[in-house]
Parts: structure tokens; C-alpha cells; sequence
């Protein structure tokens, strides 16, 4: 299988946008999206590709759809415990303010 520079530096660009995923490194994979969105567009203006390049970016397109998979994962997640988060505030206020109502009630 031949690599053109183009098509190394796809692979290797989905490579660490993996590795960045994996460890939910995400300040790593918004430089992995701005460098790969950078490199495909300049892919994008040379009209002859290589077999090479067509492989490489359906490897940063799967890499692409396993990270936003994760990242709609873990917003749903964050979204839930935030959603608990103000369940039990809500209730420990409601409480909190229940209970300065009866110690009130004894005077």
C-alpha cells in the first residue's frame, strides 16, 4: 500500500484524534479537528487524488463519528447529573426553608 505525505498525515492526524478521544482529552481533539478540518481542505483543492488519500480520510471520518458518538454520550451524561444536581438542591432548599419554617412555629 503506498502513502502519499498527504495521506501519513491523515492517519496519523485520526491516530491521535483517537488516542485524544480515548482519554477524553479534549482540548487535544479540538487541535486534531482544526489541524485534520485544515488538512482536508487543502486535500479538497487539489482535483487528482490518490488511493492512499480516499483510504485515509474514510480512517478520519470514522475517527470523526467514534468522537462525536462519545461526545454526544458524555453531554447526555453531564445533562443528567446536572438535571440531579438541581433535583437534590431543589429539595435540600425546600427542606432547608421547611425546617426554618417550623423552627419559627415554636416560638
Amino acid at each position: 500500500m503506498k502513502h502519499t505525505p498527504v495521506s501519513s498525515r491523515l492517519n496519523l492526524g485520526a491516530a491521535r484524534l483517537r488516542e485524544a478521544t480515548a482519554v477524553r482529552d479534549w482540548q487535544a481533539v479540538a487541535k486534531e479537528d482544526r489541524d485534520l478540518r485544515a488538512l482536508a481542505s487543502k486535500l479538497a483543492a487539489h482535483a487528482h487524488w490518490q488511493a492512499a488519500e480516499y483510504r485515509a480520510l474514510d480512517s478520519v471520518r470514522a475517527e470523526m463519528r467514534a468522537t462525536l458518538a462519545l461526545i454526544a454520550q458524555e453531554r447526555r451524561q453531564l445533562a443528567d447529573e446536572m438535571t440531579d444536581f438541581n433535583r437534590n438542591r431543589s429539595a435540600r432548599v425546600a427542606y432547608a426553608l421547611h425546617g426554618d419554617m417550623s423552627e419559627g412555629a415554636d416560638l
